[in-house]
């Protein structure tokens, strides 16, 4: 029983790079799913902690992290919709919201950094903003290659892993499988002097 729990994850993650390989469609609308209704609930969160709790920031970044979350809930729904009413073009949506996502985040960072810097603090993270740009800009211009090349990296890193994983837990709990030598760590004691 206890190969087969330290086999499991292995065998799991194998299946999951299989299914992101052989059945991409399907599992991006499952977990664009997933994703969409946690992207809401951290909102909603999010939403109600900046207009309670942190009534003390001041307007300027209160107001930025307001849109910002309102943006979110926003999008959150609208991937939702997708994922459950035409999962076959979820895949180029969600990289057009990733990338007007990024936008957003884009300008409220920078919006943010300017009233950090009338406030007399540094401002720094200018160089994040030009990212969330660039990024934004090259899933708009190649947004399916972008989409395809990912899910294919996340697929081939999953099984590749996932073989590694039940690989070593078969040799890890295999007793015979390993012949210890003189210079092996696992069978060297270890001595501590005393002084």
């Amino acid at each position: 029983m206890k190969k087969l729990a330290n086999l499991m994850p292995g065998i799991i993650l194998t299946v999951i790079g299989l299914l992101i390989l052989l059945v991409p469609t399907k599992v991006v609308m499952i977990v664009t799913a997933v994703v969409a209704i946690y992207l809401l609930v951290l909102g909603l969160r999010n939403l109600y902690l900046v207009i309670k709790v942190f009534s003390a920031v001041p307007g300027a970044l209160r107001i930025g992290s307001i849109v910002k979350n309102v943006v979110n809930i926003i999008f959150g729904a609208v991937v939702l919709y997708f994922a459950i009413s035409r999962p076959e073009i979820i895949l180029s949506v969600l990289v057009y919201i990733i990338a007007l996502d990024l936008l957003v985040s884009a300008l409220i960072d920078a919006l943010d950094i300017a009233a950090i810097r009338r406030m007399g603090g540094d401002g720094i993270g200018f160089f994040d903003v030009v990212l969330h740009v660039i990024f934004a800009v090259l899933m708009f211009f190649f947004p399916k290659l972008i989409a395809s090349t990912v899910l294919t990296i996340i697929g081939v890193i999953a099984l590749v892993i996932g073989v590694l994983m039940a690989v070593g837990s078969i040799y890890s709990t295999n007793p015979g499988s390993h012949k210890g030598t003189k210079d092996d760590p696992i069978d060297v004691e270890w001595e501590e002097k005393k002084q």
